[in-house]
């Protein structure tokens, strides 16, 4: 054809040539397409645009996960991760969510806990996690309790008399003590 139309929807650098088989060919210089302004962010599950959307999870008390806030504009052309202020948007999450960063890892330590977490920026507003779900971990250790079953304290010394019952059982617990 005659005529193009260049639609930028990329950012880089390059030039828009006119082929012909039989004439002298010509270019223009070089044109650049500059990505937008931030319009919005997502937190993800690994840096630099990778990984996926954080949806709906469920992690054990023993494990972390790190978040990271991605930036894009109105076009959704990823611009790079950007600092947010990290926080609790629901739930009981335990540790507190509290950071500023580009990205934030989440240890849990208290289970069952469930929430969700968000990543605010202060120009392209905010982004939430799905629900975020802490089980307790791994079996770390035992522990003989006072009493038949139940969250009891812990038996250290007793003084019985002749015939006396003294109940306990065993209770099972993570790194953290759930």
């Amino acid at each position: 054809g005659i005529s193009t139309t260049l639609t930028a929807t990329t950012p880089g650098t390059g030039v828009i040539q006119a082929d012909h088989a039989t004439a002298l060919d010509d270019a223009t210089g070089e044109i650049t397409v500059q990505a937008g302004a931030i319009d919005n962010i997502v937190i993800r599950d690994a840096p630099d645009n990778g990984g996926n959307e954080v949806g709906a999870i469920t992690i054990t008390a023993d494990e972390t996960r790190t978040f990271f806030s991605a930036s894009y504009d109105a076009q959704n052309i990823y611009l790079g991760d950007v600092s947010v202020t990290w926080s609790a948007a629901s739930g009981n999450l335990s540790p507190p969510v509290s950071a500023t960063g580009s990205s934030f890892t989440f240890d849990p330590t208290v289970a069952p806990r469930s929430g969700t977490i968000r990543a605010t920026h202060a120009t392209a507003g905010n982004d939430d996690t799905g629900q975020i779900t802490v089980t307790a971990g791994a079996l770390s250790f035992v522990r003989i309790n006072s009493g038949p079953s139940g969250n009891t304290s812990e038996v250290s010394t007793n003084t019985l008399t002749t015939g006396a019952i003294f109940t306990v059982h065993a209770s099972g617990y993570d790194s953290d003590g759930n």
